[in-house]
């Protein structure tokens, strides 16, 4: 199964400043860590959306992580342009925006939306969308014949350990530096 993730960015650069795609990494490790192998794709540093055709072609799964700020443009831009180069995949969005606001995030143009902490959640996903019947998974929200349904929420993972590390290989770090992210910033939790 072709899975790829994407944070949308899109040549945009707000506050002087990129930010490093952790919440979206920690997804891929995720999935790693249930055998698939995802690409990444991060927009900051795509010039035009056609560059992606190829990246987008054939995958049965395209995952975004948007925050409200950037959410604008992934619903006019970015996932109507997707969605006519690959109609046949599943589109699913998380991040801040779609935790806070589902149902807004599902009338972006996406099938499901994950809410919360979404390393399990997506691994659960995974495992019920093979099976032919997502819809059970906790942490998410979807859409019925119009009809707006949010899932119960995935529980707070308490022991961090269960997480595995970012998957930081997918993207050049040096590339984040070169367009303004701080070279020795600190991630903490």
């Amino acid at each position: 199964m072709k899975i790829v993730l994407m944070y949308p960015r899109y040549r945009r650069r707000m506050w002087n400043g990129v930010a490093e795609p952790l919440g979206i990494c920690y997804i891929a490790s995720a999935l790693r860590d249930i055998g698939y192998d995802p690409l990444f794709v991060d927009l900051t540093f795509v010039k035009d959306l056609s560059e992606i055709d190829e990246q987008i072609k054939d995958a049965d799964i395209i995952g975004i992580s948007s925050s409200s700020i950037l959410f604008g443009r992934t619903k006019e831009v970015v996932v109507p342009y997707l969605r006519s180069k690959n109609p046949k995949a599943t589109y699913l969005i998380g991040g801040p925006h779609a935790t806070f606001w589902p149902e807004d995030a599902l009338d972006g143009g996406f099938d499901y939306a994950f809410q919360g902490e979404s390393e399990k959640t997506i691994k659960d996903f995974m495992e019920a969308h093979k099976k032919g019947d997502p819809t059970k998974v906790r942490g998410i929200s979807y859409k019925r014949n119009g009809r707006f349904i949010m899932n119960p929420r995935m529980s707070f993972t308490m022991n961090l350990d269960e997480i595995t590390f970012p998957a930081r290989d997918l993207y050049d770090y040096d590339s984040y530096v070169a367009a303004g992210l701080a070279d020795y910033g600190i991630v903490g939790s």
